[in-house]
């Protein structure tokens, strides 16, 4: 299972199965903050969460994560 995202830079259906299954070969490769161009995407793996809120080191409020899979 390799680092499969897509153009909008959320991982595939595989790749959340490989993820939520404990199976992936590299999840720290994919969860975490991402350089995607010149944008950057966070992606997380917390079981029972809604939502996250994404804040810098500095408090600065980046946006909130939805729930993509229950």
């Amino acid at each position: 299972m390799g680092k499969r995202s897509r153009e909008d830079g959320q991982l595939d259906a595989a790749a959340v199965a490989a993820i939520v299954g404990g199976v992936h070969d590299d999840p720290f490769g994919v969860l975490g903050p991402h350089q995607k161009g010149k944008d950057w995407v966070v992606r997380a793996f917390v079981p029972g969460a809604e939502s996250l809120s994404v804040s810098g080191l500095d408090g600065t409020k980046f946006g909130t994560l939805k729930q993509r899979d229950p």
